[in-house]
């Protein structure tokens, strides 16, 4: 590997790790890092689910720049990545419905615009993946 090549996976690596690390915080603890992250505040009163939300995209994002680091041409995990977060998404509004800190109301308003997308995407990355699909 070239000297080029290792600064730049270090580099992708570093902030991978950034995000796992940052996208677990906000998962365990929002309200704490709501009051940590000094500026966010600014942005308002902390909404629970909403940084959730976006730890979930920070973890997805790691996810994506590590395997990157790792396998930089690689273009079915590209689709793959590009659906993680909406997955992980509509997974955390089931979780929410279910364990009864959504109702199941405002889960059903939902459920076009979070879990509807993700279902569709994976179907066109198992098309694709099958050779079936168009290039």
């Amino acid at each position: 590997m070239d000297t080029t090549r290792l600064i730049t996976n270090v580099m992708i690596g570093m902030v991978a790790l950034f995000c796992f690390l940052n996208g677990a915080f906000m998962l365990v603890a929002p309200l704490t890092w709501y009051e940590t992250i000094e500026t966010v505040k600014l942005t308002g009163p902390p909404n629970t689910h909403f940084l959730r939300d976006i730890g979930l995209a920070y973890l997805m994002s790691g996810a994506l720049l590590a395997y990157g680091a790792m396998k930089p041409r690689t273009r079915m995990m590209v689709l793959i990545g590009g659906n993680l977060w909406l997955t992980a998404h509509g997974g955390l509004h089931v979780y929410e419905v279910l364990t009864g800190i959504c109702t199941t109301t405002a889960f059903w308003l939902d459920a076009p615009a979070v879990l509807v997308p993700p279902l569709l995407a994976w179907i066109g990355i198992v098309l694709h993946s099958r050779g079936t699909a168009p290039t």
